[in-house]
């Protein structure tokens, strides 16, 4: 039964990472015009960092992608503090960029003041950034650690989401990654807001880092940063320099791996850009490293992609699957396995 206050809800449309369409209408739930108050004073970053993460996301995203019955983008209102402008710093390699940003971390960060330091890069999947983090000994980000465990982090853009740091550094900020250049333009939004999440993490300093072209995102508005060089900061001679190539599979081993993975990993190969929510959902809920079967011996559950593509493709079962998925999303799923699964 419905009573008053039942539901308490706060949103914040700039930094959704959901999928778009979202409406708390089509949940069933009603918000009356005197039941939500706007919360404007932002009291984490200093004007001069959400001044320029409000205008990366403003610039870059039309509103009309994001607007619904329940929410609105609002201007925020700056908090009356202020801290040097972002930076956008370059290295001449994505190698550079790390080792520098580590480097700056250490010299910077006062142990005494508990101040912490977060490193996250555009591009990468959780997994990668999992495995520079173990190759130079830094704890990562990934939804198991707590800021207490150490001053300096690794992440992807978005499990920076729910944290606050003093130092934020964003490597990677390069034109070739983000947005990432294998989805739709309609489609950008979703790395934009991530990377407006990633931005507002800052709380005394913000460095956005590139090593090729610097993304467009910010072409618009480059004022509001100062513009340097890692070299304007460490000396090159000072870090230790790191092969990326070591942090990947082997490649013998990368063609095994990719054609056994289960459906959370596919979700991030090329293949999957485009692919609709339902059929996400299924992938994650259906191959997830198991064979499971029914009484009748018929798989419910798969072990790996490339093991649903082997029975998509030999019609092993059709009413079947066509159950399981759902004809629309069957017929999606058809599809998109009847071409190989991405070994990229």
């Amino acid at each position: 039964k419905e009573n008053e206050n039942d539901l308490f809800l706060t949103g914040d449309i700039a930094q959704q990472v959901y999928s778009k369409h979202h409406k708390i209408t089509h949940a069933g739930i009603f918000i009356q015009p005197k039941g939500h108050v706007k919360i404007l004073k932002n009291y984490r970053n200093s004007r001069e960092i959400l001044e320029a993460a409000y205008e990366m996301f403003n610039q870059n995203v039309d509103e009309r992608v994001l607007q619904s019955d329940d929410f609105e983008v609002l201007k925020p209102e700056y908090a009356n503090f202020s801290s040097p402008k972002p930076f956008l710093r370059k290295a001449s390699t994505l190698e550079n960029e790390i080792d520098y940003s580590v480097k700056y971390l250490d010299e910077i960060l006062d142990s005494q003041k508990m101040e912490k330091g977060c490193i996250a890069i555009c591009g990468w999947s959780i997994f990668k950034v999992s495995e520079l983090a173990k190759l130079l000994n830094i704890q990562v980000l990934d939804g198991e650690k707590d800021l207490s465990d150490s001053s300096i982090f690794f992440s992807d853009l978005e499990q920076t989401k729910g944290f606050e740091f003093d130092y934020m550094i964003i490597i990677n900020a390069n034109q070739d990654v983000i947005s990432n250049p294998y989805l739709p333009n309609e489609e950008w939004y979703r790395d934009i807001s991530k990377l407006y999440v990633a931005m507002t993490r800052a709380k005394k300093e913000l460095i956005i880092s590139y090593s090729k072209t610097l993304s467009t995102l910010f072409e618009n508005f480059i004022k509001r940063f100062k513009q340097d060089a890692w070299t304007d900061h460490i000396k090159e001679g000072s870090i230790n320099h790191i092969n990326l190539d070591s942090i990947d599979y082997p490649s013998q081993v990368k063609e095994k791996v990719k054609s056994n993975i289960i459906g959370k990993e596919y979700l991030y190969e090329i293949n999957s850009v485009g692919i609709s929510r339902e059929l996400q959902q299924k992938l994650l809920e259906l191959v997830v490293g198991k064979n499971i079967t029914d009484g009748q011996k018929r798989r419910i559950g798969w072990e790996s992609m490339e093991q649903l593509r082997n029975d998509v493709i030999s019609k092993r079962n059709l009413p079947h699957l066509t159950r399981i998925f759902g004809p629309i999303v069957f017929k999606e799923l058809q599809e998109r396995l009847t071409k190989p699964i991405s070994k990229n």
